[in-house]
């Protein structure tokens, strides 16, 4: 009788679980879009494969004389919209990526919270 009970209550965890995972890993916290200088993009990983990169935004003046890089990274865990094709087409020039940040990510989506589903080509720098 405790055996089907323990069982039951182990189920039900794993469920929750499961639902949470699924949760924090695809809820979109917020949309968006950055403007820059695709500067990297690279696939890489041990075990998960996966598609990575750097925006250029420009430089910002902090403390008078001091030059602040703003660089942006993101991941590209889909093809969505040919993001990925797209990506590798265009390093090296200005465009504008459309992206969704989710609560936390899973190894296997990227190493950022940041995913890009769309890119638009602006102009050769």
């Amino acid at each position: 009788m405790w055996k089907k009970r323990i069982i039951k209550i182990l189920v039900v965890i794993v469920i929750v679980f499961i639902g949470y995972i699924y949760f924090v890993s695809h809820f979109h916290y917020s949309d968006g879009s950055r403007t820059g200088y695709l500067s990297k993009f690279a696939k890489k990983g041990y075990v998960f494969k996966t598609h990575e990169g750097d925006l250029y935004m420009g430089g910002a003046t902090a403390d008078n004389n001091t030059l602040v890089n703003n660089i942006w990274s993101f991941s590209a865990p889909t093809n969505e919209n040919g993001a990925i094709d797209s990506l590798t087409k265009y390093e090296g020039k200005i465009v504008r990526l459309y992206y969704h940040q989710v609560i936390s990510n899973m190894p296997w989506q990227g190493d950022t919270k940041y995913f890009v589903t769309k890119v638009e080509y602006v102009k050769e720098k």
